[in-house]
């Protein structure tokens, strides 16, 4: 007599439900539960793309978290794209999996997915603006540039921050705080960005002075 086994179907629709739960909890930092429910997963399909990729990512975010979440976010891209899941699902393992342990690897493979992203949100990395700057000898003249065409992708905190303190160095107070409003979602409020707030106050306390 042949065992009855739960069907494919539904087998499909706990691994798909449980995948998007995981992957919430990877988006809430919650990496080590993740990976629980990623590798449960796998016990019910061990062939299973979208488990596997949850297992690496959430792994990788245990000690390098800023490179796993870029990677996820390069994921999210490739999914947006007019390509199969099933092809995203292919370039983002073959990406991970050939990610190397080495850290300037992982930088340099970091680097390259965030000018991919800069290049599908019609944007340009902070470092490269920073050469456009240093070409023109001038960041006021390279900002006026681009202020209106393209948008300035961060790969992170410390970039931001500098971005944010050139603004107020070149008299444009006003803007550095509309760049930390539009971000509030996103930046949590540490001590260099305190002290950055405390800058724009100081500064606008000496113009109404004067």
């Amino acid at each position: 007599m042949e065992v009855i086994k739960l069907t494919d179907t539904r087998t499909r629709q706990i691994i798909n439900k449980n995948n998007k739960k995981a992957f919430e909890l990877f988006s809430a930092k919650q990496y080590k539960k993740a990976f629980e429910l990623f590798t449960h997963n796998l016990t019910l399909e061990p062939s299973n793309t979208e488990s596997t990729i949850g297992v690496l990512l959430s792994d990788m975010a245990e000690d390098f978290e800023e490179q796993a979440v870029s990677l996820y976010e390069y994921y999210q891209i490739l999914l947006s794209q007019e390509i199969s899941k099933a092809k995203a699902r292919e370039q983002i393992l073959k990406t991970i999996k050939s990610f190397d342990k080495s850290t300037d690897d992982i930088l340099s493979m970091l680097k390259h997915l965030e000018s991919l992203r800069a290049d599908s949100l019609n944007g340009i990395l902070y470092e490269d603006f920073k050469q456009i700057a240093k070409e023109k000898k001038s960041f006021k003249e390279a900002f006026e540039d681009l202020m209106f065409s393209s948008k300035i992708i961060f790969v992170n905190k410390s970039e931001f921050y500098e971005f944010l303190n050139e603004l107020i160095d070149n008299d444009y107070q006003d803007i550095s705080m509309e760049y930390i409003d539009s971000l509030k979602k996103n930046v949590i409020y540490d001590n260099e960005l305190e002290k950055i707030l405390q800058k724009v106050a100081d500064d606008n306390r000496k113009k109404h002075k004067s």
